[in-house]
């Protein structure tokens, strides 16, 4: 990962790892707990949901630690985002011009997988393990209930959403709340960042959205009235 995807974003292991240098322990953003089906309950501090990357200091703890491979990144919010940037530019890092991946192989992530299948994605996750997740009727609703999808690597909303995004944009959730999306059509991409469970935080959500209707409105491609536009800035969280 550091060879092939952080460095060349013009990166280093200070912003994104799987297992946070001190340098990052120091800027941590802790784990954050709602009472489990109440999203208007006050927030209490928790245990980390990845506690065995905190801890481990050798190299054999580090190799017996599990990594799924979708999951268990320590960074910025920003850093993320200059990663998801790559997927703007068809694979090549737009500062750096050093190419993660092929245009081609950009082209098939974004290419619904499964239209056979428009309703698949829709639904959200039930609740069953209520401390960690909400229950969600779905994840994005949009209005007429169009056809969502897969791509390969994310959930696709294949037409434009109310928040200004276009066509067959990528996006995706960590569990405690994080929520980004690649709007290769009008060339942005952001994200939204909490620590904070369980996941479908209505707060969070609904932050998401004006985030998200903020930035387009910013650049004159907003759906939604009354936002501004967005400085940019950098969020002091570092888990994604």
């Amino acid at each position: 990962m550091l060879k092939h995807i952080i460095e060349p974003c013009g990166l280093t292991q200070n912003d994104i790892n799987m297992f946070p240098t001190p340098t990052m322990k120091k800027n941590l953003a802790h784990m954050n707990q709602r009472a489990p089906g109440d999203t208007n309950s006050p927030l209490g501090s928790r245990d980390h949901l990845y506690g065995r990357p905190l801890t481990v200091t050798t190299t054999t703890e580090k190799d017996t630690t599990l990594h799924s491979g979708g999951a268990g990144c320590f960074a910025r919010p920003s850093a993320y985002a200059s990663v998801l940037s790559s997927l703007l530019n068809d694979g090549t890092h737009p500062k750096t011009k050093k190419q993660i991946l092929s245009a081609n192989s950009v082209a098939e992530m974004f290419t619904n997988q499964i239209p056979q299948f428009p309703d698949f994605a829709r639904p959200g996750p039930s609740d069953a393990k209520p401390e960690l997740t909400n229950p969600a009727p779905e994840l994005y609703p949009q209005p007429g209930n169009p056809p969502q999808g897969w791509g390969l690597s994310f959930m696709m909303t294949i037409e434009p959403g109310q928040t200004g995004r276009g066509r067959n944009t990528g996006w995706w959730a960590g569990i405690a709340n994080l929520f980004y999306w690649v709007d290769r059509e009008r060339g942005v991409a952001g994200m939204i960042a909490s620590q904070v469970l369980p996941f479908g935080d209505m707060n969070v959500m609904g932050a998401w959205g004006e985030a998200e209707g903020a930035v387009y409105a910013g650049i004159g491609e907003g759906q939604a009235s009354g936002h501004g536009g967005l400085e940019e800035k950098d969020i002091h969280g570092e888990r994604s």
